[in-house]
């Protein structure tokens, strides 16, 4: 039953992925880098990240060292640019590209996938590093990489 569960689990959370590397957001406001920190590039920092993956996760890769490499390659390298006046643009280790344009609403970043879904992070700024958080939605769901942290390059 746990190996069903954490195998929908995982699809769930690579849909999640694939979503948000395909986002386009809308309703964007004019932005431009002296009031907005978040512009410019960042690269995912893989260390700080992976530090922080929920116990069920750690035990889970450590049973499955092929999904946990499979996991890590999608987030290993990636790059964001948060351009001013609202577009992005993003670039994983295997060269997939995405890009379109992004809000901030308080310490909140929205990106809205091209189908319309709406999809919210908590972010926060750590001296020259950024924290992007996913925001549990009340789901049993486990994200398999909750805090992303980015160094700005």
């Amino acid at each position: 039953m746990k190996k069903n569960l954490f195998s929908s689990i995982q699809i769930n959370v690579l849909l999640l992925f694939v979503a948000i590397i395909s986002f386009t957001i809308n309703k964007v406001s004019a932005q431009n880098a002296s009031q907005n920190p978040l512009i410019g590039t960042w690269q995912f920092d893989a260390q700080s990240s992976f530090a922080q993956r929920d116990q069920k996760v750690k035990d889970h890769f450590a049973k499955n060292p092929t999904m946990k490499a499979r996991v890590e390659s999608a987030y290993i390298g990636k790059k964001i640019k948060f351009s001013n006046g609202g577009s992005y643009y993003q670039i994983l280790a295997n060269g997939a590209e995405s890009s379109g344009k992004w809000k901030v609403e308080g310490n909140t970043l929205v990106i809205v996938s091209p189908n319309g879904t709406e999809f919210k992070f908590l972010f926060k700024l750590l001296g020259s590093m950024l924290l992007i958080s996913t925001i549990q939605n009340g789901t049993e769901s486990i994200v398999m990489v909750p805090n992303q942290y980015f160094n700005r390059i």
